[in-house]
């Protein structure tokens, strides 16, 4: 159970608590077994400029600020474009609350791709990237995911709890980047 949480928060590190989806916003993800793996694809965009969305989706030292469930984010150690992220928190599954920690190494390419995979904590063997890329005025982030979890109880409750908590972590980062977006826009310029 412990390794179910942890995954399901760690999978990309994401604020839970959803925010309402638009069709500007609206968020579309499928996860599903693949032998012993879990495979996750996911996509969803927000209505703000790649570069605001990337601050959002890299703040690791301040998640804890939009971030509900998590009470502990900090960047380790930061090696150019290579970080190491240790997060704690709960998730919520099925009745309880359950405890994770995550530590991550994370590779940047500015402005259009997050790696990751873990490297200790609770989550298990798990790689995931991100990428932005600007449509229009809108910033799309795909999001693909594998996992190997440790046991076959936990991968088969874990399929659609994940996709159900990943929809609600990726609308919680979109209202995060809106809520940004308009404390930018209502700043007096000069």
């Amino acid at each position: 159970m412990r390794i179910l949480a942890a995954l399901l928060f760690s999978f990309f590190l994401l604020p839970v608590g959803a925010a309402p989806a638009t069709d500007a916003t609206a968020v579309r993800i499928d996860a599903h077994r693949d032998g012993g793996k879990i495979m996750v694809e996911g996509e969803f965009s927000a209505p703000v400029p790649r570069e605001l969305a990337w601050q959002v989706m890299v703040d690791f030292d301040h998640m804890t600020d939009f971030m509900p469930k998590l009470t502990k984010s900090h960047v380790l150690n930061r090696e150019g474009e290579k970080l190491t992220v240790n997060q704690h928190g709960t998730v919520h599954v099925g009745f309880f609350d359950v405890a994770f920690d995550s530590t991550r190494e994370i590779e940047l390419k500015p402005m259009s791709e997050i790696d990751s995979h873990s490297v200790g904590g609770d989550t298990g063997a798990m790689h995931s990237v991100a990428t932005l890329a600007q449509q229009d005025q809108q910033t799309v982030i795909s999001y693909r995911a594998e996992w190997v979890p440790t046991s076959v109880l936990i991968a088969s409750f874990g399929v659609s709890t994940l996709k159900n908590q990943l929809g609600e972590q990726f609308q919680a980062m979109v209202h995060e980047m809106i809520r940004r977006a308009a404390k930018t826009s209502a700043k007096p310029h000069d």
